[in-house]
């Protein structure tokens, strides 16, 4: 059975949401031909159908970001019909990543995304040629990412693993490890590793192409700032080359909540733009 949620202005007559989030067009084939045609990024449309189970995920969804401490997402969903779930910032992550990995053929190459959270970035991504695999320690969370993998044809592979656990590390051409390592770094990120440590993860990935990471929070310019043992930035930087054995590293830019990013990369890979350093 389905709900009725009318919206006001519209392109389309009619859409529809199903069961699994999947929703689709019952009217206004021929505006949403033109759209595509006109490489329109996104239209207005009237919601006319909804179904009753994904009514109740959607409250789920809702619900899950009510017990985060700051009581809303961090970043805004990317399913068209989860964007009303509140969120502190909106996410121009996936746009900075395919910046700095232009020129790199994702075509045929693994990315693992260590806390991919509900897997927004994960999905982007493997929506540009990657085989994505979205790892969440917490159930919960791993639970919601699928749900809302499958509204998108299941478009990535989501798995419930903790990092260190998990063994395809070793396989992934890139790395991407965004709002993780505020959880992962140890305040003696500089001590010799041990079996479930930041290095020895990192140790992991030396086969890897590329690794795009999110420093943690702590790892700033302002040492006054940083609890005993943390690294500064460029210090955290250097933990990271050493580790991987990626040569390189550079700023990739900065999201919308101010943070910066950073991709390391290893001698020979096709990185338009790139210089060594």
């Amino acid at each position: 059975k389905a709900q009725y949620y009318p919206i006001t202005k519209s392109i389309f007559d009619l859409m529809q949401f199903l069961r699994d989030g999947r929703f689709i067009a019952l009217d206004g084939r021929n505006r949403l031909m033109i759209s595509r045609l006109l490489a329109l990024t996104s239209i207005p449309v009237r919601i006319v159908l909804r179904h009753r189970e994904w009514s109740g995920f959607r409250r789920t969804v809702a619900e899950h970001a009510a017990t985060l401490p700051s009581g809303e997402l961090r970043y805004r969903l990317d399913h068209p019909d989860l964007r009303v779930v509140p969120f502190t910032h909106k996410d121009r992550r996936v746009s900075v990543i395919l910046k700095a990995m232009n020129g790199y053929d994702a075509r045929g190459k693994t990315l693992v995304d260590i806390g991919s959270d509900l897997g927004s970035v994960s999905r982007g991504l493997a929506q540009r040629g990657f085989r994505c695999i979205a790892l969440a320690a917490d159930a919960r969370t791993a639970s919601l990412a699928g749900r809302i993998s499958r509204a998108f044809d299941g478009d990535l592979t989501v798995a419930n693993a903790d990092p260190f656990d998990f063994p395809d590390i070793e396989k992934a051409d890139v790395v991407v490890a965004l709002d993780i390592l505020d959880y992962l770094v140890p305040a003696e990120a500089s001590t010799e590793p041990s079996s479930r440590s930041l290095a020895a993860l990192l140790m992991r990935m030396r086969t890897a192409d590329a690794l795009i990471v999110q420093l943690p929070e702590a790892a700033s310019p302002d040492q006054a700032a940083l609890p005993p043992g943390y690294p500064g930035a460029a210090e955290f930087i250097g933990f990271l080359k050493h580790h991987t054995g990626l040569q390189n590293a550079r700023s990739a830019g900065s999201t919308q909540d101010g943070r910066e990013l950073f991709i390391l990369w290893r001698d020979g890979t096709a990185l338009a733009g790139h210089t060594a350093g």
